[in-house]
């Protein structure tokens, strides 16, 4: 088996069914796919073990309590030995090709470790862009590349090289060379932190395997529609959108963005990137202060009990990781 694709459930069947047949459909057939469900709800087990039987794919199923999004896939991880690992998110869907596509560019540029393809927003006719992997704005600030552009505006970069260049791979499809994720593991002996319940996961893996002096690639050719809850095209729908999701994934959000700080700023960073940071966190703590006082003091326990535990990472980490991650 080539490729292992990896994915963790959380109440997520009602996507299952679109997402198997994409897989089932794949022109690359060396896979199987691991699966996780953490709902801990015997009816939804059941809905996504009946998907899995009528897809016809080949995979593995097993259950478990909700230990959060790098947990579930640590599980997955060591449940295999596949010298490519694949994490899937369950509102994706892929083109025929995309795995395919994605191999074929390991094959042929072997000093990439880490690659994904275009993923588009869903409903936009293949026009609009999710995201291109991930970019850096500031000294502990990562996110998706190019989200709510268009893909008109690309199509010239594309046709210009098989694999372009980037600073990590998102979270929703990547596929990583299993001896790079190896290398890279946290201070825990897993390719994922687990002090990272909830969002963020990908993002400190990338900055890991960056540091490392691993490559990062998207694969143009490649496509896939991603079902993103919130999509972000201005700073204003960004902000409303922020505080329409649920009070446990702002605070996620905030606390993990902490963590990243905590584990690898770069505090000798360029005057644009802390100018930069300290904006964008000023918004994020504000934001967060006053329309849910409660919800930020919680944050802030948490970023405080886990401090001493990401100084001692963050050491090692300075020993291990000869590579400055920002740009």
């Amino acid at each position: 088996m080539m490729l292992a694709l990896q994915l963790v459930t959380y109440f997520s069947s009602e996507h299952l069914a679109r997402l198997f047949a994409s897989l089932r459909d794949q022109t690359f057939q060396d896979w199987k796919l691991y699966v996780r469900d953490q709902s801990q709800q015997p009816e939804e087990r059941a809905r996504v073990e009946a998907l899995l039987l009528e897809s016809g794919i080949p995979y593995e199923f097993s259950v478990g309590e909700n230990l959060g999004f790098a947990a579930g896939h640590n599980r997955l991880f060591a449940m295999h030995e596949a010298p490519f690992v694949a994490l899937v998110n369950p509102d994706i869907v892929f083109e025929p090709t995309y795995y395919e596509r994605i191999l074929h560019a390991f094959e042929r540029q072997s000093s990439f470790d880490s690659l994904q393809g275009v993923l588009l927003h869903t409903g936009d006719e293949g026009k609009i862009i999710d995201s291109l992997g991930l970019k850096v704005l500031g000294f502990g600030d990562v996110r998706d590349l190019a989200t709510g552009e268009e893909m008109v505006f690309w199509q010239k970069r594309f046709s210009a090289q098989m694999v372009m260049p980037i600073f990590g791979v998102a979270g929703a499809a990547p596929v990583y060379r299993r001896t790079a994720l190896v290398l890279a593991a946290s201070t825990h002996g897993t390719f994922l932190d687990e002090r990272f319940f909830l969002y963020k996961e990908d993002v400190e893996l990338a900055i890991r395997l960056h540091r490392l002096g691993s490559r990062a690639g998207l694969v143009p050719a490649a496509r896939a529609e991603h079902v993103r809850t919130l999509m972000r095209r201005s700073i204003w729908s960004r902000f409303q959108n922020e505080f329409q999701r649920p009070l446990v994934i702002r605070i996620s959000n905030y606390t993990n963005q902490w963590r990243i700080y905590s584990l690898h700023a770069e505090w000798s960073s360029s005057l644009s990137a802390w100018i930069f940071s300290v904006f964008a966190e000023m918004g994020r703590t504000f934001g967060l202060l006053f329309l849910s006082p409660k919800g930020f003091f919680r944050a802030w326990r948490e970023i405080k009990k886990d401090f001493s535990s990401h100084q001692a990472s963050r050491a090692v980490y300075r020993q291990r990781f000869p590579c400055p991650w920002l740009p």
